[in-house]
This record gives C-alpha cells, structure tokens and sequence, in this order.
C-alpha cells in the first residue's frame, strides 16, 4: 500500500555496505584534477545513431565524454580540440 503524499518515509539511517559500493560507477577516463558535473546531459538521437553508439558497450560512456568534449572546445571554445 502506497504511503499517502507528504508523510515522512524512507529510511532515516541509509547504509551502503561495501559490496554496494563496490559495483558504482567510476568514470576511469577521466584526467585527474577534472570534476563532473553531478546532474547528467541527455539529447536523443536518430535511431540509427543511436544504435551505433549503444553498440559501444562499456565504452560507450568514455566515448561520448571524448567526442563532445573536443567538439565543444573546438566549435565552442575555438581551440582544435
């Protein structure tokens, strides 16, 4: 049963156990000094694309991050990327 809207819920005292914590995501490529941004860019894609990419697999995200990183420093920024 689905607590009513606007009663207090949850759990109060969350732990992540180490095996939680283990399985995060790490972001591997990134150059030490650099900081994400917390919340997450998304645009969708022609389908054709799309699958091209999804077909990166666990590279899917490093490759992404690289390809807009230099698109936007050499479009944005006018640097050569």
């Amino acid at each position: 049963m689905p607590k009513k809207k606007g009663t207090p819920g949850g759990n109060p005292n969350p732990v992540q156990t180490a095996e939680f914590l283990a399985k995060r995501f790490k972001a591997d490529d990134v150059p030490e000094g650099v900081k994400l941004q917390k919340s997450l860019t998304a645009v969708r894609l022609p389908e054709d694309i799309a699958a091209l990419i999804d077909g990166l697999g666990k590279e899917k995200p490093v490759w992404l991050r690289r390809v807009i990183t230099d698109a936007a420093k050499r479009e944005l920024l006018g640097g050569e990327g």
